[in-house]
């Protein structure tokens, strides 16, 4: 990196900036000597050290231009390079963009680290996360920016990727409310490889317009997990699940034998048997299991019965378990018995499960994509492109 006598810059802000990432290069501090709206002159930190830089601003104009420049220490490196303490959240971003490739999760804790090691600085936590958030809004965009170009961008999605099915929807002002996409190449594998067998869920995104991710994954033929559909809304609500739901319908149509996974809240439940009337609705046993154990006590035994009860194939072996379970705690058993055995048991379920008894593979999901939960709209839906095309 060069600063030469001559070269003008856009403005004293992007001047400043050049300049900070300069010193930060060639290790050492400046002072401000004077800055005001038509000059900007900074000398080294050290006095009597004869570096100096003198900028004016162009006239009729916002450029600044170098006038002055002395480019030679008469300090010592020791001297002028004690620690950074100007060096600024911006600064730190122009030298660490290029790291934020390939969805990378860069964090903060790693901004502190890498700027130690390759600049030999040291900055605190809060600025690393200023930097990382400057960073992110110049790649990704802000959220207003990200909400603004979201048409625009789903359009492209299915231009690049043809069948791929994305929608979105906003009411009478105009405000974002749902967005839903779901590439072709996963709809045409779900419906001609993979088990019948959708878990659903949801996680809530930490930006600051918050929100929740809607997503449906399966199990291929190895045991690996298989996204199918990603949806964003502003809440967890009724109308939410059935939106959501609809498009995933639209996007894979009436499928036999269908079976859908996910816990026992009213608002899945009450969309799925809407949307999805031909399926049938499983529920999942871990968090059956949860409430069941929340209710009447985490006992070791009565966790090991009621697993093995969600597993086994044969009606026989699953009453012998429910009767160990009845014999540890009766109420425990009334209560899973109320859920209904063919909702939450292998042995009772009209159609195949396989080996799907949870939403677990939702949760692995949600970590796989916990990268992305702050990030701007497009840079949610641009991220886990990223993890399903990469």
């Amino acid at each position: 990196m060069r600063i030469e006598v001559g070269e003008v810059f856009p403005s004293k802000k992007q001047l400043q900036l050049q300049l900070g990432s300069y010193c930060l290069a060639n290790r050492f501090q400046i002072r401000v000597f004077k800055s005001d709206t038509a000059r900007y002159q900074v000398r080294c930190i050290v006095e009597d050290c004869s570096w100096k830089m003198c900028a004016a601003r162009v006239q009729h104009s916002d450029y600044f231009q170098i006038r002055k420049f002395y480019n030679h220490h008469t300090c010592s490196t020791e001297a002028r390079f004690p620690h950074q303490r100007h060096v600024s959240a911006r600064v730190i971003e122009e030298n660490i963009k290029d790291k934020f490739h390939d969805h990378r999760l860069y964090k903060p804790k790693e901004i502190v680290h890498d700027m130690q090691k390759e600049f030999g600085i040291s900055c605190n936590y809060h600025k690393g996360y200023r930097a990382r958030h400057i960073a992110l809004e110049e790649i990704q965009g802000t959220l207003a920016e990200s909400y603004s170009i979201l048409p625009s961008y789903l359009y492209m999605l299915e231009q690049t990727n043809p069948g791929t099915i994305t929608d979105f929807h906003t009411d009478s002002s105009n405000r974002f409310m749902y967005m839903f996409f779901c590439f072709k190449a996963c709809i045409d594998c779900f419906l001609s490889s993979i088990r019948q067998v959708i878990a659903i869920d949801r996680t809530f995104l930490t930006g600051p317009h918050r929100g929740v991710l809607f997503v449906a994954v399966c199990i291929d033929g190895n045991e690996q997990i298989f996204p199918l559909a990603f949806g964003i809304g502003e809440s967890e609500t009724n109308e939410g699940w059935e939106w959501f739901l609809s498009r995933l319908h639209k996007a894979i149509g009436e499928v036999e034998d269908l079976v859908i996974v996910s816990d026992r809240k009213n608002s899945i439940i009450t969309s799925v048997e809407k949307v999805f009337p031909n399926s049938f609705h499983g529920a999942c046993a871990i968090h059956l299991q949860w409430n069941m154990l929340a209710h009447y006590g985490k006992n070791k035994a009565l966790k090991r019965y009621f697993d093995r009860a969600t597993r086994v194939y044969r009606e026989s072996q699953f009453l012998q378990l429910m009767e160990q379970l009845a014999n540890i705690n009766s109420e425990a058993a009334q209560y899973v018995t109320a859920v209904r055995f063919d909702r939450w048991s292998r042995a009772y379920s009209p159609r195949k499960r396989y080996n799907i008894m949870s939403t677990n593979i939702t949760e692995s999901m949600n970590n796989a994509l916990k990268g992305c939960k702050e990030l701007p709209i497009t840079g949610v839906i641009d991220y886990i492109r990223g993890v399903l095309q990469g």
